[in-house]
């Protein structure tokens, strides 16, 4: 295997920082304003995720909530792109987290959900839990 092969398979967070993400922002802003979704799921919460780069990026009062997984939070925040709410959450990372069968996680993020699309009167999500 050559060196440069290994280097990206030895590659952690701590190389990463937000200048690739910056430059595809503009993408993803464009695909926002066209699908204006209300939910942003994202997988990994840490101060080096997409969640991090979002909360940077659009700010927000972050709330947290035990995930259910050791010491690891479900993260979330409410903004606005070019004046349409959206809900952002932070989910630990899916090859380290499941959240199937975590019936308080998935309570307290319809609750949330639920506040910011009352407060912007839209119709509220529903989750069968059983």
């Amino acid at each position: 295997m050559d060196n440069k092969k290994m280097s990206l398979n030895l590659r952690g967070a701590s190389d990463i920082d937000f200048s690739l993400a910056q430059k595809c922002w503009p993408i993803h802003e464009a695909i926002i304003e066209l699908i204006r979704p209300k939910l942003k799921l994202t997988f990994g919460n840490s101060s080096i995720s997409p969640y991090a780069y979002l909360h940077t990026r659009l700010g927000g009062k972050e709330d947290s909530f035990p995930s259910g997984h050791g010491n690891w939070s479900i993260k979330s925040f409410s903004c606005k792109i070019n004046g349409h709410p959206l809900f952002v959450v932070g989910l630990p990372h899916l090859s380290r987290y499941l959240p199937i069968g975590k019936k308080q996680v998935v309570q307290w993020l319809l609750e949330k959900y639920n506040n910011l699309i009352h407060s912007n009167s839209t119709t509220n999500l529903e989750l069968d839990l059983h």
